[in-house]
């Protein structure tokens, strides 16, 4: 960790984010110090106006400038940073171009007694005050943490299980990654509970993952998108209809995630138009064994040429789902049923 006054985490890997900011102030503390020497705001909370914000603000202010009389550190840790902004933020009052003025000086020239966390959940570099993202280059440690849609945190979940006392193999973490997401906060939770109900386990297994990960929020889309494979047009639309009652505004990543399984049928399917053995397609796709075999078979279910009618199909039918929300069920629908329809 470096021995650096000013830390600035930001991105959309919420977690490593957290750990991040929860290891700078461990460094900076210690565990004996943090209860006398550690405070937490929240930008959103003190831009807004208010008598009460004023107040709080105010306190912060106070911590800035002037050391505690109890540690001869003090570690304040702000989050949501993408707030500290020149307008004063979401609000653009007083308060927040106080903020603003404040932390900006503290960056450039932090007081001998302080030590300053900024975290924001920011996943562009224009979420956040430019000047600010500048200083906290210029005067201190700045780290980002991004996860993109197509990562595969193999490597990370492989160490993870390990820190937990478990371990897994490459082929059974990529099961666990397909279904429950590239999140890391989302695969930590699901490693802590495999950690619990496996303690004894010299190995996962894929059946010890996928009986644990049944009830992840991920897993009804993983079941729909199999079904489509399938041709099971009933399980697919009720689960695209529990799918979208739940989080209507979630349409987009649910037909991503078809034209990503689709994408791989397609693919498999040339290759076993091509005369490639199994084995060969095995490797190409890079799964874990069982999830491969299954693609294979669920491709077999298919001609090449309906495969590729269904991949124009969904083409078509993106931007009609991204500018039409309100249709984005009338247009799922139709979709699925399209895909299931076999043609002579």
């Amino acid at each position: 960790m470096p021995d650096q006054k000013i830390q600035l985490f930001y991105g959309n890997r919420g977690l490593l984010v957290n750990e991040a900011a929860e290891a700078a102030v461990q460094h900076a503390l210690g565990e004996t110090e943090r209860s006398l020497g550690y405070e937490r705001f929240s930008a959103a909370e003190l831009v807004r106006d208010g008598e009460e914000v004023s107040l709080r603000l105010e306190a912060l202010l106070n911590t800035l400038e002037s050391p505690s009389m109890f540690s001869d550190r003090v570690v304040v840790r702000i989050d949501q940073a993408e707030q500290i902004k020149k307008g004063g933020g979401r609000s653009g009052g007083p308060n927040g171009a106080a903020l603003f003025e404040t932390i900006l000086r503290r960056i450039a020239a932090p007081p001998e007694h302080l030590w300053l966390v900024l975290t924001s959940a920011a996943g562009r570099d224009s979420e956040l005050s430019q000047p600010l993202l500048k200083a906290a280059k210029q005067f201190g440690n700045v780290q980002r943490f991004i996860a993109y849609d197509n990562d595969n945190p193999s490597d990370w979940v492989r160490h993870r299980a390990g820190g937990k006392g478990i371990r897994i193999s490459p082929q059974v973490a990529g099961m666990l990654i397909r279904v429950v997401g590239n999140d890391v906060g989302d695969l930590d939770q699901e490693l802590e509970k495999l950690s619990l109900l496996h303690p004894d386990a010299s190995e996962l297994t894929e059946a010890m993952v996928a009986e644990a990960v049944q009830g992840h929020r991920h897993f009804s889309v993983f079941a729909m998108v199999d079904a489509l494979a399938q041709r099971d047009l009933r399980k697919a639309l009720d689960v695209l209809q529990q799918q979208l009652e739940q989080a209507p505004r979630e349409h987009v990543r649910l037909y991503m995630l078809v034209v990503q399984q689709f994408r791989r049928l397609l693919l498999i399917s040339s290759m076993l138009e091509s005369g490639k053995p199994q084995s060969d397609i095995l490797k190409k796709l890079g799964l874990p064994g069982f999830i491969g075999k299954q693609a294979i078979t669920h491709a077999r279910q298919f001609k090449y040429a309906e495969l590729t009618r269904v991949y124009a199909l969904l083409g078509k039918m993106e931007l009609r789902l991204k500018f039409e929300a309100e249709l984005a069920g009338v247009l799922l629908r139709e979709i699925f049923g399209n895909i299931c329809r076999k043609t002579r």
